[in-house]
């Protein structure tokens, strides 16, 4: 035990003494007073920061509005009638004009009908021809018989006569009499045919009218089994296979014009809107119809656009063109909450209130348009920083520019 003792302190004591006085010196030689011996420049933590120096213009102002996209015209096309599908004339997303025909349904059941209509029609007419002769002939016979009756009536009058002067026989007088009464006779018969033949006609003419009447229908009966496109546009639904018998919508067909509707909240509307695009630029109308106010204090916006790549039921973000205002133009991302901005002096931030004119896109990017004041005259920050604070410190290093 003594051994241990005397080993500690003769040996361990003394370099424990050694270790702790060196850690002492190194202490003091680092929190002591800067000699400049083996001290590093520290680096510099400025933040990099984009600056952009706006110049007062006049700009466009947009607002952006989600319209539901909508095809201009749309017709869904079927048959109520279960037929069979005989033949498809067209496929998904082909381009058709207003009557082609799209779909035929077996239709040989109303062929067969039809050709039996058409029969009896021939037969008919056939038969009304003939009654037609029949009546003009009887007409002119009755117009000969009332003329021979008319001449016997006057052979009548001119045999009594001679009778009163006795320059006549009974005989004589009886023959008139007698050639009289068959004339009479023989008009009446004849103008009895006449009305009959009219009657004829009349039921012919009836009936031939009723089978007309049926072939119509039965038309129309055969062009239901005809689908046809009402409208110019493409095919954006087929739903017709062979075969299949014919049950609910078959096809769709769509026009190529657009149709986009939006409603827009009146209060961010600073004029009448002149124009509608893309939030890439492109320009799809300029022809907008705006209705009226609602109680909701929202205007219904509606436009038609030949544009392509739009597809009916999907939601599509446009940009509404406003009257030009004189603003400032910035980048969006130099706009901070509560509508302000830093301003660059002397290398350190300072914060900005801005009055907000409108935004508009450039190139799918946003901007913000700033009423101009002389506070805005100096470097304005542009690139985001989540610590940025009135006296932060940064370094100026690249323009973003502001067309």
């Amino acid at each position: 035990m003594s051994l241990l003792i005397r080993l500690f302190r003769q040996v361990l004591l003394p370099i424990a003494i050694l270790a702790l006085g060196i850690l002492s010196m190194r202490l003091v030689i680092a929190s002591g007073p800067d000699t400049g011996l083996g001290q590093t420049t520290p680096a510099d933590e400025r933040p990099i920061v984009a600056h952009v120096q706006p110049q007062p213009g006049s700009h466009q102002p947009q607002l952006m509005v989600w319209a539901e996209v909508q095809a201009a015209q749309q017709a869904d096309l079927g048959s109520p009638s279960g037929q069979r599908i005989t033949q498809v004339f067209v496929d998904l997303g082909q381009q058709v004009q207003a009557g082609q025909l799209l779909i035929q349904l077996d239709d040989r059941g109303l062929l067969a009908q039809q050709q039996g209509l058409a029969a009896q029609k021939t037969g008919l007419e056939a038969q009304l021809a003939s009654a037609e002769q029949r009546f003009r002939s009887d007409r002119e016979l009755l117009s000969l018989e009332r003329s021979l009756t008319e001449a016997a009536e006057n052979e009548l009058k001119r045999q009594q006569t001679l009778a009163q002067r006795n320059l006549s026989t009974a005989a004589q007088l009886e023959q008139a009499e007698n050639a009289l009464a068959q004339r009479q006779l023989s008009l009446a018969q004849r103008q009895l045919a006449v009305n009959n033949q009219a009657n004829e006609r009349a039921q012919l003419q009836a009936q031939l009218q009723q089978l007309e009447a049926q072939q119509q229908q039965l038309q129309l009966q055969l062009e239901d089994l005809q689908i046809r496109s009402p409208i110019n546009g493409r095919v954006s639904r087929l739903e017709a296979r062979l075969g299949e018998r014919a049950s609910g919508n078959l096809a769709r067909v769509q026009s190529e014009q657009m149709e986009l509707q939006a409603w827009v909240a009146a209060h961010r509307l600073t004029g009448q809107p002149r124009s509608a695009r893309t939030l890439t630029g492109q320009l799809l109308s300029e022809q907008l119809q705006l209705g009226s106010e609602l109680r909701s204090g929202a205007l219904e916006l509606r436009l038609q656009t030949q544009h392509q790549g739009l597809i009916p039921g999907q939601q599509q973000a446009i940009l509404l063109d406003l009257p030009a205002v004189d603003a400032l133009l910035l980048p969006e991302s130099s706009l901070y909450p509560g509508e302000m901005v830093f301003v660059v002096k002397d290398g350190r931030l300072q914060a900005q209130r801005v009055e907000l004119k409108g935004r508009l896109w450039q190139q799918g990017q946003p901007f913000v348009l700033l009423a101009d004041q002389a506070e805005l005259r100096h470097p304005i920050l542009v690139t985001r920083i989540n610590e940025a604070s009135t006296g932060l410190a940064v370094k100026l290093e690249g323009v973003a520019h502001a067309n």
